[in-house]
């Protein structure tokens, strides 16, 4: 009866109550019951609670729960969701789910995911591979996700920092339009006040443009360096993203 309070409960999506009440049967019985505890984990993960999920998981004393398939794919989940994929898939490569189709293409797609994030796409491939003995639904259009992210042609940050010595070129370079305007225009008023206060003999002024100019003109600098980075980490997310969506990964549990 209380389990089935429980499943009610989180079917409801009142995962508060639910952990309250699994906490309550877990102090009561002073026992590890592997399908509560993965009700519990799956219930911290809903509530935005995976470092704690982590710890719970990790100082179980039970090394045999921790084990369990339920438990172990709550955990790999709790860890995919810190976006710490080593331990994602540590935590997967414990799942043996013998006779379950369902939770080995569950392992497989999570495995082929977080390998992508880690850029193992030849890896991630042969995880998808594996997921389409038990579903092939999604299969092709993951390999063609997976081609497009190690296909992906990325900003190179130096390049984009060289080109910066041209205010704005570097951010341009990069993809972002308005911050290559903004630099090319706040560079060229600071530089035209520091030329027109030197031509006016206003050295303290020109000193005081003169160093906001270099200060702006190196933070461009750095700037367009890091917008490389972020250019070719959105194009990456993006995909990536798909393939969470196709595989309706954050329906696992």
């Amino acid at each position: 009866m209380e389990w089935q309070f429980i499943d009610h409960l989180i079917n409801e999506g009142d995962y508060n109550s639910a952990l309250l009440e699994i906490r309550r049967i877990e102090f009561m019985n002073n026992v590890c019951v592997p399908q509560l505890y993965t009700k519990k984990l799956l219930c911290m993960r809903a509530l935005g609670m995976h470092e704690e999920a982590i710890f719970d998981y990790e100082t179980l004393k039970d090394s045999l729960a921790q084990r369990n398939n339920g438990i172990c794919m709550q955990a790999a989940l709790a860890y995919y969701e810190t976006d710490n994929y080593k331990e994602t898939i540590n935590k997967l490569s414990l799942l043996d789910a013998e006779g379950d189709s369902t939770a080995y293409y569950n392992k497989y797609i999570l495995q082929g995911i977080t390998q992508s994030h880690m850029g193992e796409y030849a890896n991630a491939i042969q995880s998808f591979e594996q997921a389409a003995q038990y579903n092939a639904f999604t299969y092709e259009r993951n390999i063609e996700l997976l081609h497009q992210l190690s296909e992906q042609r990325v900003k190179s940050p130096t390049i984009a920092k060289f080109l910066s010595i041209i205010p704005g070129l570097g951010y341009l370079y990069s993809g972002h339009k308005g911050s290559a305007f903004t630099a090319l225009l706040v560079n060229g008023v600071l530089g035209y006040a520091t030329y027109t206060s030197i031509k006016s003999q206003n050295y303290g002024v020109a000193a005081l443009c003169g160093l906001f100019t270099m200060s702006f003109y190196l933070g461009n600098i750095n700037g367009s360096g890091r917008s490389a980075t972020r250019y070719n980490e959105s194009m990456k997310r993006n995909i990536i993203t798909q393939l969470e969506s196709i595989n309706h990964i954050y329906l696992i549990n």
